[in-house]
């Protein structure tokens, strides 16, 4: 963060509500709420911006739904890949 935040003069996070947010505390960025499945917030979280750089992740050993992993980990990436800056 520090490094990005060095080289950049904005920075948002898209946060999905009830993440816990401690390892944001202390730096000057812009959160920005919603969940990577859903594009219409995802297009709200990234309109405006030059770079995105994608870190949502699934990263459990099991879930009940296993479409869960290429829900968030694939279709979150290519959602996130194709905006309108």
């Amino acid at each position: 963060m520090r490094t990005l935040l060095g080289r950049v003069e904005n920075v948002r996070a898209f946060i999905k509500p009830g993440t816990p947010e401690t390892s944001l505390d202390g730096f000057d960025i812009e959160k920005v709420y919603g969940d990577i499945c859903d594009v219409a917030s995802l297009e709200r979280a990234i309109t405006g911006c030059t770079e995105v750089y994608h870190l949502a992740a699934y990263n459990k050993l099991w879930a009940r739904d296993p479409s869960i992993f290429s829900q968030i980990n694939l279709e979150g990436l290519r959602m996130s890949c194709v905006w309108r800056s």
